[in-house]
């Protein structure tokens, strides 16, 4: 599994109708996801970084999106590029403290800092493969197969996210993903599975059936991972509530429901 990775120098969607109306929905989830969470990713620089960092870089390329580092390292950022580069920029200097140049079939869609155990963690080929790297010397330190490469493609997309809770009670933070369908939740120290909730087969005999589904939410307060998805006929947008267990215990997968209003409403209130 495992690419011929450079050593340290320093998602799909459904075509046909209904494009206009899944633009329209994926503001209004965009809207909410606003007001439900704080994003570390960004596609821009802080008003600090202006004209001390550029978005194309020598040896790494145009930037696509990028995490600013909130651990140690504080004035790092990871960032992934068209080239399918992955690399690690300081930005005070603008030298590459490491960098991975992933292969044209392994393509990387989502990066996220892991702080509480200094990682860096990267979700790439359509979510089939996630990696941890050192986030100080870029080493990899673990991989996992996500899906079988010969499993049928699910439409929808890719997400990556920290959870900021240990479940697993190995003393760090656990992540979730996203993938072909599938959520599992996963340990950040050695890349296990703790479980796998198949998100098109709960829906499957509902009113809901053939769902895509593309973006997880953490809502802390109440323990819940939101999952959204676009209906089959692109008219509205679904929610399906993850409600979280201790430990090992797989989540309670929520009767689906159609959010676009409630959707919409939180985009409105984000905007103001």
């Amino acid at each position: 599994m495992s690419p011929g990775f450079e050593v340290p120098v320093g998602s799909s969607t459904r075509g046909g109708r209904g494009t206009g109306m899944r633009l329209s929905l994926w503001v209004c989830v965009v809207g909410l996801i606003l007001v439900c969470s704080e994003l570390p990713t960004t596609l821009g620089l802080h008003e600090d970084q202006a004209g001390t960092w550029d978005w194309y870089k020598q040896f790494v390329g145009e930037v696509t999106s990028a995490v600013f580092s909130t651990g140690s390292s504080k004035k790092r950022a990871y960032v992934i590029t068209e080239e399918n580069v992955v690399a690690a920029v300081n930005l005070r200097e603008g030298e590459i403290a490491w960098r991975h140049v992933f292969p044209e079939d392994d393509k990387v869609e989502r990066l996220i800092d892991m702080p509480s155990n200094r990682q860096i963690l990267t979700l790439s080929a359509m979510g089939r493969n996630v990696r941890a790297w050192s986030s100080m010397e870029g080493t990899l330190l673990w991989e996992a197969g996500q899906y079988n490469p010969t499993t049928p493609p699910v439409a929808g997309g890719t997400d990556l996210i920290a959870l900021e809770k240990d479940y697993d009670g190995d003393d760090y933070e656990d992540f979730m993903t996203l993938a072909n369908g599938l959520v599992q939740l996963r340990s950040s120290v050695h890349g296990s599975l703790i479980w796998n909730v198949n998100i098109t087969s709960a829906l499957e005999d509902t009113v809901y059936e053939g769902t895509a589904v593309y973006k997880l939410v953490r809502c802390t307060k109440k323990n819940v991972i939101h999952v959204f998805g676009i209906s089959a006929d692109a008219q509205s947008v679904v929610l399906i509530d993850l409600q979280m267990s201790e430990g090992f215990q797989e989540p309670q997968v929520q009767t689906p429901r159609a959010a676009a209003s409630e959707v919409a409403l939180s985009a409105t209130m984000a905007l103001v």
